[in-house]
């Protein structure tokens, strides 16, 4: 049955008419239940939720929909515009030549868990929220070091002293990594470092009421400074809330037993962002980036996605 509509207004109220055929006198109100009030994108059922009253608007926005979405992120420069190198060279005694020096050593890692009943952990009463509790099996480092080659540890039982061994070996080897980290930053920064250690020693050797407070104060901000470069920044892909909460038991022990001093731990709400254990700082790549899966990150930077064969399996 066909049937035109006309919309009259009258004091702000719709009224909506219907014929059957046109030229005609008779007349039909339709009730709203039969007018089309609201047109929607047709494109993506279920993905897109655009509507409109007007179907010019949807037809133009049909044109344009797409089921991907485009993420730009925008850098705001915020606090002085001078740069942490162009301090060091203005306060220390570091040559301009050093100006656009900049650490590009990095170390990766991943580790594997394997799954177990919390029953076996806690009593039913206390464990009823647990999904799983996960013991660690296995753990996976590369680097952009020259001469190091990928590196992979695993668990030898699920004895807990295994684990521990397993990470000992982990820190071990990271540590080695920080060797040969150090003697590719070049000497003009270490030895101003040492340069800077020895005033600040001096410095502090002295009454309170003779030191130089101003420029102690720019010593130790320098020395921060010179000693980021000799730090070595060790990256996994969600980290601060899967691998940090189950190695740092073990680290924090490993640090224990070896004299090594956990510098700082930074905590967003229940995820551990940076963990400095001396010159190795652990952080998260997702606090670099928007958040993704972990196969989209690598596809933004044409990587390829693979799984080796879990020898544990």
């Amino acid at each position: 049955m066909k049937y035109s509509i006309f919309v009259f207004h009258l004091y702000f109220i719709k009224i909506y008419l219907g014929v059957y055929e046109w030229p005609t006198n008779e007349y039909y109100w339709l009730t709203n239940d039969l007018i089309q009030n609201v047109y929607q994108c047709s494109r993506f059922p279920g993905k897109c939720t655009f509507s409109s009253e007007r179907q010019i608007n949807v037809k133009n926005h049909e044109k344009i929909c797409t089921d991907q979405q485009k993420i730009e992120s925008e850098q705001v420069v915020l606090g002085n515009e001078k740069r942490v190198m162009d301090e060091l060279i203005e306060y220390t005694g570091l040559t301009s030549n050093m100006r656009d020096y900049r650490v590009t050593n990095f170390i990766v890692y991943d580790i594997e868990t394997l799954e177990q009943s919390p029953a076996e952990y806690v009593d039913d009463d206390e464990g009823r929220n647990v999904k799983a509790c996960l013991k660690l099996a296995t753990i996976a480092t590369a680097s952009n070091i020259d001469g190091d080659e990928p590196r992979y540890f695993e668990r030898y039982s699920s004895e807990p002293e295994d684990e521990q061994d397993l990470v000992n070996q982990f820190m071990e080897h990271l540590f080695e990594l920080v060797k040969k980290h150090e003697k590719t930053v070049p000497r003009e920064i270490r030895e101003e470092l040492m340069d800077l250690s020895t005033k600040i020693s001096k410095e502090y050797k002295k009454p309170k009421e003779k030191r130089q407070t101003k420029q102690l104060m720019i010593w130790n901000r320098s020395k921060r400074q010179l000693m980021s470069f000799m730090k070595l920044n060790v990256y996994g892909f969600n980290s601060s809330k899967f691998d940090l909460p189950i190695l740092l038991p073990a680290i924090a022990r490993y640090c224990h037993l070896n004299g090594i001093k956990l510098e700082s731990m930074l905590k967003k709400q229940t995820g551990y962002m940076s963990v400095e254990v001396g010159l190795l700082n652990f952080k998260d790549i997702l606090g670099f980036t928007s958040p993704v899966r972990l196969e989209k990150y690598l596809k933004q930077w044409n990587a390829g996605e693979a799984k080796s064969i879990f020898p544990y399996r």
